[in-house]
């Protein structure tokens, strides 16, 4: 769960299975701190996508995310354009 400007506000178990971080390690840090480089500019425009689409549009992308190690390991995000009622919204990665 990301609010609008990309701060990540809750992360699922499986953050500890792909990242190899805790569960709520990442909670408050912004989601471009753990993007590659090479993909930063392609993994923000499509979050950006998603918060200024008004109508529904769903969004895939595939960047690499640093693990807790240092390393990079691909990853494909899926968002909507849909907020939640608190407007922040839910993407999937695996």
């Amino acid at each position: 769960l990301h609010d609008s400007q990309g701060t990540m506000l809750y992360e699922s178990q499986s953050t500890e299975r792909l990242y190899d971080y805790e569960q709520n390690e990442l909670v408050s840090e912004h989601v471009t701190r753990y993007f590659h480089p090479e993909d930063y500019d392609h993994a923000v425009d499509a979050f950006a996508t998603i918060v200024s689409t008004e109508r529904h549009h769903p969004e895939a992308v595939e960047y690499h995310h640093r693990q807790a190690d240092g390393s990079y390991t691909w990853i494909e995000s899926v968002g909507s354009s849909n907020p939640t009622p608190a407007g922040n919204y839910i993407l999937s990665r695996w």
